[in-house]
């Protein structure tokens, strides 16, 4: 019998791993406790996560928002930098405290908080507020791409415990986010970000600083609601906000020259960036009239109504359901599109 080259060993064994990778398992988010002051938080967020953050600039922000250009990368540093001063000073601390910790430029974490603040990205998001049977529920869909090829490695769920004052949070989000892009306060304020586009908007407080500082510091809807009505008018986001505690809700998306403001009325209020982006009304969209037809009243509705195929679409790489009356949030990633995986429980605040 003649030896059989190694090649053919080689290629038996990709055909395997080709084979099996359509049913390997979800990848299980990565859970991160940081407690103390802004640098020790920055500090501990940074050791733990450093791999993974230099991997997300390395691969993601160098090589597929910047397109592998060093000077466009330079440049996106720099815009980033002239957004500091827009930045409170605890989120200057954790950023810089968390780049000196991952061994990466300051500057750059920075753009990786305010890349579509600058206009490096887009996405299409939905997001949901419902009154459920026990209270209410609040839940986003984050439709994004795949951060070259890393999404499916790098969700995670952060737990922050400030010692200044603020109020203990848990973020949704990836590694290095100094900012947020769904938390939940130990109150019961829940913001989630859907990105439109960028809209040529004057310099501000990048958007993913804006929900940790809002969910940082407001206790109630109407403290939460006065600090996103303050944002730039022009402002290229849609920003879904619910008090649990209250049972209150509401949509803010950027319409003409003004913010729009659509409260929670009777079941829900939902959010689809689409609308906002082609100036059409919320009743003509596929997520409004698919969620008229549908039950929002538990958990399992809610998972049911995002994996809607009016709702989910193909580049969901996470899917998360605060229930904060339940003490519990349920996140589904690890494998893209995230709704249609399972979802996995997660206490909040241990009340």
């Amino acid at each position: 019998m003649k030896k059989v080259p190694k090649r053919f060993y080689v290629y038996a064994l990709l055909v395997l791993l080709i084979c099996y990778l359509p049913f390997r398992p979800a990848v299980r988010p990565l859970e991160i406790v940081a407690g103390g002051s802004s640098t020790e938080m920055g500090t501990r967020l940074g050791t733990q996560c450093k791999t993974r953050i230099g991997l997300l600039v390395r691969v993601y922000l160098k090589g597929v928002v910047c397109r592998n250009d060093p000077r466009v990368f330079s440049a996106a540093c720099q815009r980033a930098a002239e957004l500091r001063r827009f930045i409170g000073q605890p989120y200057q601390e954790e950023n810089d405290a968390l780049a000196k910790a991952a061994g990466i430029p300051a500057n750059a974490v920075l753009f990786g908080n305010s890349f579509v603040d600058l206009g490096y990205a887009g996405g299409a998001c939905r997001s949901i507020v419902s009154r459920s049977v026990t209270g209410l529920l609040h839940a986003h869909n984050l439709d994004w791409d795949s951060l070259g090829g890393l999404a499916d490695w790098n969700i995670c769920v952060t737990r922050r415990n400030p010692t200044d004052g603020r109020y203990r949070t848990v973020t949704i989000g990836l590694p290095g986010l100094v900012g947020a892009l769904d938390v939940v306060n130990e109150h019961g304020i829940a913001l989630s970000l859907n990105l439109v586009g960028s809209r040529g908007r004057a310099p501000a407080e990048p958007v993913f600083i804006l929900l940790r500082r809002v969910a940082d510091t407001c206790a109630t809807f109407e403290q939460a609601r006065a600090e996103i009505v303050k944002a730039s008018p022009d402002m290229a986001f849609i920003l879904t906000l619910s008090a649990a505690r209250e049972g209150k809700g509401a949509v803010f998306e950027p319409w003409g020259d003004r913010i729009r403001e659509r409260p929670l009325q009777d079941t829900f209020v939902a959010a689809e960036n689409s609308l906002s982006a082609d100036g059409d009304t919320p009743d003509r969209g596929l997520v409004q009239t698919a969620l008229k037809t549908l039950p929002l009243q538990t958990v399992s509705d809610m998972q049911q109504a995002l994996r809607h195929p009016d709702v989910l679409l193909s580049c969901n790489i996470y899917s998360v359901i605060f229930d904060y009356s339940a003490d519990r949030l349920r996140l589904a990633s690890g494998r893209t599109p995230a709704a249609k995986q399972r979802y996995r429980e997660f206490r909040l605040f241990g009340r």
